[in-house]
């Protein structure tokens, strides 16, 4: 939960809209068929037969083709090229979670401009993932809240991999809701009455100010209480009347966009 310095002189929070999509996307990969143990695809047939049949990571897959098949085609014709150079697994596992990365930060602006009620399930996607990261494993909780993703999560419970899953497949809808039917919203930092209202939201939890502070500011907090901090703050925003909440998200979103230059979409 620590906060980057940026140009304007505001410190938005590093975790959240857009790194928090990245979450288990290692995890998807290694379970795709054909990408571990066999024979990797050799061509765009092969590698969406292997994708949309795994049956992790399948329902993901499914969803990006349905609300970004230009992305689809892309990642397929990617695992295709992969295949065919005779790469290893892990060539090719790497080089699919790389291309997924950037993909979703290519329309994580999609994400900002989201209605009400995709932003609001997005939101309560990722706090019934997050809790279900926390009850399973502590320090991969924290890491996410340090970190803004996890990875390497071998052994998941099946219940957290579906909710892994649902988590990736409520990303790239809410983001395909931003880009069909755009909420229009004016992106601005969060007001004064927003940041003291989570704060207070936050400490209600039963954490102090220093602790606060440590969380806001990065500065090293054990596991449990840097989940616990986390998980607190994430309620608190959903807490928040609509308008706030939506507009907290949709700068979160928008930040790393902003800081850094858009990949290129794909041809």
């Amino acid at each position: 939960m620590s906060y980057n310095e940026r140009p304007d002189g505001y410190k938005g929070v590093k975790y959240g809209a857009g790194a928090m999509a990245v979450l288990g996307i290692g995890f998807l990969l290694k379970t795709c068929a054909g990408m571990v143990g066999g024979l990797p695809p050799t061509t765009p047939l092969a590698a969406e037969e292997s994708m949309l049949n795994d049956p992790d990571a399948g329902a993901v897959f499914a969803t990006i083709k349905r609300t970004y098949p230009q992305e689809f085609e892309g990642l397929k014709s990617e695992i295709a090229r992969r295949g065919s150079e005779f790469q290893t697994n892990e060539a090719i596992t790497e080089g699919t979670r790389s291309f997924l990365l950037q993909a979703m930060k290519r329309h994580v602006l999609d994400l900002a401009q989201a209605p009400h009620a995709a932003l609001a399930a997005y939101r309560q996607a990722e706090i019934a993932t997050i809790e279900a990261l926390k009850a399973e494993n502590v320090a991969a909780c924290a890491t996410y809240f340090r970190a803004g993703s996890v990875q390497g999560l071998d052994g998941s419970s099946p219940g957290l991999r579906e909710h892994f899953r649902d988590f990736q497949i409520r990303t790239w809808e809410s983001e395909a809701a931003g880009r069909d039917t755009p909420a229009g919203r004016k992106i601005t930092p969060p007001s004064h009455a927003t940041a003291t209202s989570l704060g207070k939201a936050v400490m209600a939890e039963g954490f102090d100010v220093a602790t606060l502070k440590s969380a806001v500011n990065g500065l090293p907090l054990p596991d449990a209480t840097q989940c616990g901090v986390g998980m607190a703050f994430l309620h608190a925003v959903q807490a928040l009347p609509d308008d706030q909440a939506d507009d907290f998200t949709a700068f979160v979103a928008s930040s790393p966009a902003a800081s850094s230059p858009a990949p290129a979409k794909p041809s």
